[in-house]
């Protein structure tokens, strides 16, 4: 009592594979490609190719992507509540402009649960004493163009 054929597609030219009984190895009769075939204790297991691949993602662990050396030098700069200094490290490191390296360091701190530290209210003062300064300079420089 034999099992009927499958047809499969070639990953590489999408020719249809035939699947033969006891066979190890199913070669591509269009484009040569061969695909070794496992036996597991017990037999021959068979799926479709989605269904493989459906199992092959169920199983497979998600993979944790490389992380940029220059981003541990970046995130201990971070953590100790210096945003300036981790801009500084990715701008040296990637080439980024000073507000998409910015935007990069406020997503890594993000990505790693560290809070940035809030504007202080002096800094605020600051701000708005610079503000004032230079809006009463215009007003002055204004009002000695009219003369």
């Amino acid at each position: 009592m034999g099992v009927e054929p499958r047809e499969l597609r070639c990953n590489a030219c999408g020719a249809a594979l035939h699947y033969e009984e006891g066979a190890a190895v199913i070669k591509c009769a269009h484009c040569g490609t061969e695909y070794a075939l496992e036996t597991p204790p017990g037999g021959v297991l068979e799926f479709t190719l989605e269904e493989a691949e459906e199992e092959a993602e169920e199983e497979a662990e998600p993979a944790e992507p490389e992380r940029p050396p220059y981003e541990e030098e970046a995130s201990s700069w971070l953590r100790e509540g210096k945003k300036v200094q981790a801009i500084q490290v990715v701008r040296v490191h990637t080439g980024l402009g000073l507000g998409e390296s910015k935007e990069y360091v406020e997503a890594l701190a993000v990505r790693e649960g560290i809070v940035l530290p809030a504007r202080s209210a002096a800094y605020a003062a600051v701000v708005v004493a610079v503000l004032i300064a230079v809006a009463v300079s215009g007003l002055v420089l204004y009002l000695l163009a009219l003369r």
